[in-house]
């Protein structure tokens, strides 16, 4: 079920105020995501890692098939991702 028009709003302030994230980014994640939670923790721990939102978005479109997999923006996302589980799973 699609959240209405108030919900996504008041999930975009909460996700805002628990992250590095502006309203508006945070808006506009929740609405090319269509909320889907595991993409919005991916977004997160990107942003966390200090990859710039521009870089996040690019590689949304591409993971979500709207454009080629082919950029670098694509790559240092997946790569960052990458890195992130190999060291939850190998802690030193």
């Amino acid at each position: 079920m699609q959240d209405s028009e108030a919900e996504l709003k008041l999930r975009a302030r909460i996700m805002a105020i628990a992250s590095a994230l502006g309203v508006n980014d945070a808006e506009y994640l929740i609405r090319i995501t269509a909320g889907d939670a595991e993409l919005l923790d991916e977004c997160l721990a990107l942003m966390n890692k200090g990859i710039s939102i521009t870089t996040i978005n690019t590689w949304l479109a591409e993971k979500m098939n709207v454009t080629h997999e082919s950029s670098q923006a694509y790559k240092t996302c997946e790569a960052v991702l990458n890195l992130s589980v190999r060291r939850e799973h190998n802690p030193e």
